[in-house]
């Protein structure tokens, strides 16, 4: 029997050949793994983008919600140069305390609950009461524990056979802590940009959009990675009930809340953020007309981009809301 060996020269092609292979392989692993973190990272920041514009939509929807027609302090208003939009509703979208709404009847003096539409009838007992006939602020009150049917008003009297109705507040609110309204009772809920605690993925030049209850709490990130974002309005300034061309995108609100819920048809926001994470082998390319600066133009309107901009991906979010409470 033949029983000679391998030679050296052949070992040396085999593991030659074999390392070859090797090193196709790894790399052909190294570069699937970068693409499935890349899009599991990017599915992540569309995820989280769902959740934080599905609250801003609530809360644009419901801006002006159980707050009456005679209330001064603006509904809702847009600080351009510090990037802050402040809203005044009754309603906290994260809070079931606030959710809802009531029917009372006065009989004799006592305001009685014809019908409860409230969240969460049993751990917030108090409201903000409205005059049904002509939409002005009544009075406050509290839902009774001992007799459960009926709101006691804190100043005034109902008048008899009238109908109000109630909308549920909570009790820093009630008692004029954080009351956001200057002649009824609501939230203030301002949407701000804060560059405090970004996760690390973040380019270190850009922004968390912060949902602030209130005035005194800092708030808390709706949307991670933001590098700009704007909001601009639909306004029927010729008031024939719908919006031309020239009325789109409007950067200043009417002065009063009576023009306000008469003439505002839309809200519009754009908002550019971070997709993933830095790579190096990726390069964005900005818009053509922003001129000297950095920026995405979204329906005409620009977002600035930040610095070291390039070897990230910017997506802009857009979303339109018709608020339904005006």
């Amino acid at each position: 029997m033949n029983k000679k060996g391998f030679t050296i020269t052949e070992l040396l092609v085999t593991l030659f050949i074999v390392g070859v292979v090797l090193s196709a392989a790894y790399l052909t692993y190294i570069k699937l793994l970068k693409g499935f973190k890349s899009e599991s990272e990017k599915i992540s920041t569309q995820i989280e983008s769902l959740i934080g514009l599905d609250i801003l939509r609530l809360d644009l929807e419901h801006v002006g919600y159980g707050i009456p027609e005679d209330e001064t302090a603006q509904i809702i208003y847009w600080d351009s140069t510090n990037k802050e939009l402040i809203l005044r509703t009754t309603l906290n979208n994260t809070n079931s305390k606030t959710r809802g709404y009531i029917l009372a009847k006065c009989n004799g003096g006592t305001l009685e609950i014809t019908y409860d539409g409230r969240e969460d009838k049993t751990n917030n007992p108090y409201v903000v009461v409205i005059d049904t006939e002509n939409k002005k602020f009544f009075d406050k009150g509290e839902i009774e524990s001992t007799a459960p049917d009926t709101i006691t008003l804190i100043s005034k009297t109902c008048i008899n056979k009238k109908i109000y109705i109630a909308f549920p507040v909570r009790d820093v609110v009630y008692n004029g802590a954080a009351n956001g309204c200057s002649d009824s009772y609501c939230e203030q809920i301002t949407y701000y940009l804060s560059n405090s605690n970004l996760i690390d993925r973040c380019n270190p030049n850009i922004y968390n959009l912060k949902r602030k209850v209130g005035t005194s709490s800092p708030g808390e990130p709706i949307l991670n990675c933001v590098a700009d974002w704007t909001v601009t309005f639909d306004i029927d300034l010729d008031g024939n009930g719908v919006i031309d061309s020239g009325e789109e995108n409007q950067t200043t609100l009417p002065a009063t809340n009576g023009d306000i819920r008469s003439k505002l048809k839309a809200i519009n926001v754009y908002i550019l953020v971070q997709e993933g994470r830095y790579d190096l082998n990726y390069t964005f390319a900005q818009a053509s007309d922003c001129g000297s600066n950095k920026c995405v133009i979204v329906n005409g309107e620009l977002l600035k981009l930040p610095a070291d901009y390039i070897h990230y991906r910017w997506k802009p979010l857009i979303i339109k809301v018709k608020p339904m409470d005006l």
